[in-house]
């Protein structure tokens, strides 16, 4: 076999690089400088103080803020916070910068839903708490015909109040009165019509279902028929049921019932509220509590009744709730006051208003204990 070639080197670089004391100094530049700053152009203003305060131009308006605030403050949110929105990015360039892509953009929106699954739930857990404060308000226990329908419940002009009324006595008889009427309903059952919608009238969610209510602590609910959003109906309108099935039970400890240990009330007039005469009180809460409410209740001068309640919740519901009215209308069924429509009014921040409806109707008393009912009447007597 051959031998490799030797290879040939450079002997003065091969002496240079293996045997040199130190390495080799680089040449000099002959005529390079290095390019002078090009900032500050105007030394003279380097120890300018400037202006005590922004000028004219940076001065911003509550008007300048909400402007810019809509433009990517408000998408951001409601992109992160609530359901049925695309991220920010997005709905700040199709809604705000594109305004031809709208119409798209809804028909996006009815296919797929980029917001986390557990921030809708956040949201119609929001909902529930909001409008559970107010459907699960007392239902005090009710005399004949059902009363008025809703068009004929009208307010009349408030009155003053008869000399021998007084706030203490008008909460002692409906007290008494509720009590026994309670013990008396053993068993009803009725239909409910549930309903969530926007101010324009846009329904989002509707049941149907059958109540069915045995005293003293049973109360169950069976779907008849519904459409619209199903994680609304999951989450909020079944989310109310559940609720009110267990506070029934006594699983969930709500004390929100009207007496003395909750409530305060203080005699404003009397006032005709549809075919019903009625004492008109303030009802005020004795602590702050989400499942208490703060307004007017309306109480039938004959029966001790309650009429109507119109209030909002003792205590802010949630940071993303700015308000939630709500009025519960009864009639009465036999000899019992029952619920007969209730409508909750809620304000979400950010997203705007929600209304849940509830129509109660086609009462049926199963079962009376009637000597509950005669033994008021004698005291009454």
């Amino acid at each position: 076999m051959a031998a490799a070639p030797k290879l040939r080197i450079d002997v003065t670089m091969h002496n240079l690089l293996m045997h040199a004391s130190k390495p080799p100094a680089p040449a000099k530049s002959v005529g390079l400088t290095l390019p002078g700053p090009a900032y500050p152009q105007y030394p003279e203003r380097i120890k300018n103080p400037g202006l005590d305060h922004d000028g004219e131009g940076r001065r911003w308006t509550g008007k300048d803020i909400y402007r810019d605030a809509r433009g990517w403050l408000f998408p951001n949110v409601r992109s992160r916070e609530m359901p049925g929105m695309f991220h920010p990015t997005t709905a700040y360039l199709l809604v705000m910068k594109f305004p031809r892509w709208r119409a798209e953009l809804r028909r996006l929106r009815r296919r797929a839903t980029v917001v986390p699954a557990y921030r809708r739930r956040q949201f119609c857990s929001i909902l529930t708490l909001a409008l559970l404060a107010g459907t699960l308000l007392p239902a005090p226990a009710v005399s004949q015909e059902a009363s008025a329908p809703e068009a004929q419940l009208r307010e009349a002009t408030l009155q003053p109040a008869r000399a021998d009324a007084s706030a203490e006595r008008i909460f002692a008889e409906l007290i008494s009165h509720n009590e026994a009427r309670n013990a008396a309903l053993r068993s009803y059952s009725a239909l409910r019509s549930y309903a969530v919608s926007d101010p324009k009238g846009k329904v989002h969610a509707q049941e149907q279902v059958q109540v069915n209510y045995r005293a003293p602590d049973t109360k169950s609910f069976t779907t008849i028929s519904g459409k619209g959003s199903p994680l609304v109906r999951q989450l909020v309108l079944h989310g109310l049921m559940n609720s009110e099935a267990e506070t029934t039970s006594g699983k969930k400890h709500r004390d929100s019932t009207i007496n003395n240990a909750n409530y305060t009330f203080s005699l404003l007039g009397e006032q005709d509220l549809g075919a019903n005469h009625c004492f008109v009180v303030q009802a005020t809460p004795t602590r702050s509590d989400k499942y208490l409410f703060e307004g007017r209740v309306w109480i039938d001068t004959q029966d001790y009744a309650i009429v109507q309640i119109a209030g909002h919740p003792a205590k802010k519901l949630s940071v993303w709730i700015d308000k939630a009215d709500f009025v519960r209308r009864y009639q009465k069924v036999g000899d019992f006051w029952l619920p007969l429509k209730d409508e909750t009014n809620v304000h979400v921040r950010f997203y705007g208003n929600e209304i849940l409806t509830i129509d109660h109707q086609s009462y049926r008393i199963n079962e009376v204990e009637s000597a509950q009912l005669s033994v008021r009447g004698e005291n009454a007597d």
